[in-house]
């Protein structure tokens, strides 16, 4: 029988990070501010409640993180059919009704510096073809952590993977007095995935100029705009999304390079967090159907991952792992005391 398990990564600058088997997700991340521990990231106090988690909090995502829609997809003239499991805009939201978040992992490799889990994912699970052997891997330097996922299959599949992490740099709390609306965010990009009515990408690459999506750097000494400016507009991408829920995108001579793509502030905490991948894009999710244990805006997600729905657009990136090949990415969440 398999049990939940938490594990802890630490640094000696006294970060500390907690892990679970259970969907290999982050538990907790505590970092030293004026000689305490500041809890920033969002969890359950009790961790049997993660086995009914509905928000993927600090999970792996997978096998295909974000939205696919119709429920079904053709690799090599064969149809396969998803579990649709957002039933109003039929999508596969995250991988299906029991995807990697809901998943015991292996520990193969430990120390206080890292982590390495395994799960394997067998052929046609949650509809999926081929048997997937994915790797999630968890490192501790300094102020930060880096999430390394890594994959192969027997046969042609789908994949993005990504961490559903929720922030909050003023310390989360279960009592809900904490929101990330007056955090400052910097996105270093330049468009972003417009949605359709069923909140998957239209397929048109929209410039984030003149719009409340523009989070770019406006002066050398900017910390970023007030995400409460972008929540507050009428703007109809917002308004569709109750919020933040889109994926900002690298340029294309930079979408598989190693950078940063947004840093966040609180002018409370005086911490900012600098968010670097390899992948293709960031997809930037402001907890807008938090709810119950959280309150609305409580965290927010930054899921660095391939494009949405990419299958369903010839346009974008491919999502496509062929057999026998390695599927690589990591992500680098960086934090810093400003003074």
């Amino acid at each position: 029988m398999t049990y939940l398990k938490n594990f802890q990564l630490k640094t000696s600058t006294g970060l500390e990070l907690d892990l679970l088997n259970y969907g290999a997700r982050v538990h907790s991340l505590r970092i030293p501010i004026n000689g305490e521990k500041i809890n920033i990231a969002l969890g359950y106090e009790n961790i049997k409640h993660y086995l009914d988690d509905e928000y993927y909090l600090g999970a792996t995502i997978g096998r295909f993180g974000n939205r696919l829609h119709g429920g079904k997809i053709t690799l090599n003239g064969l149809n396969f059919n998803l579990p649709i499991n957002e039933i109003d805009n039929a999508n596969t939201l995250h991988g299906g009704h029991k995807g990697f978040d809901k998943q015991y992992w292996d520990v193969i490799d430990s120390s206080n510096q890292f982590i390495e889990f395994k799960f394997l994912s067998p052929h046609l699970d949650q509809g999926f073809p081929g048997a997937l052997d994915v790797r999630a891997r968890y490192s501790v330097e300094n102020l930060g952590f880096t999430v390394e996922y890594s994959a192969t299959c027997n046969q042609d599949t789908l994949v993005n993977l990504c961490n559903h992490t929720y922030f909050n740099l003023d310390g989360f709390n279960h009592n809900g007095t904490n929101s990330i609306v007056d955090h400052q965010l910097l996105v270093y990009l330049d468009k972003f995935l417009q949605l359709n009515n069923k909140q998957v990408p239209s397929g048109v690459f929209q410039n984030v100029t003149d719009t409340p999506f523009d989070f770019r750097v406006v002066s050398t000494d900017s910390l970023g705009n007030k995400i409460s400016k972008t929540l507050e507009s009428e703007h109809p991408q917002i308004k569709l999304a109750s919020g933040l829920d889109h994926t900002f995108i690298k340029r294309a001579d930079y979408k598989n390079s190693f950078q940063k793509v947004t840093q966040l502030y609180s002018s409370k905490s005086n911490i900012a967090l600098k968010v670097y991948t390899t992948q293709p894009g960031v997809h930037i999710y402001s907890g807008n159907y938090l709810h119950n244990r959280f309150n609305k805006h409580s965290g927010i997600c930054f899921e660095t991952q391939g494009y949405p729905d990419a299958p369903n657009h010839k346009h974008f990136p491919s999502s496509l792992l062929k057999a026998g090949e390695k599927y690589h990415h990591k992500t680098t969440y960086q934090f810093e005391l400003l003074k």
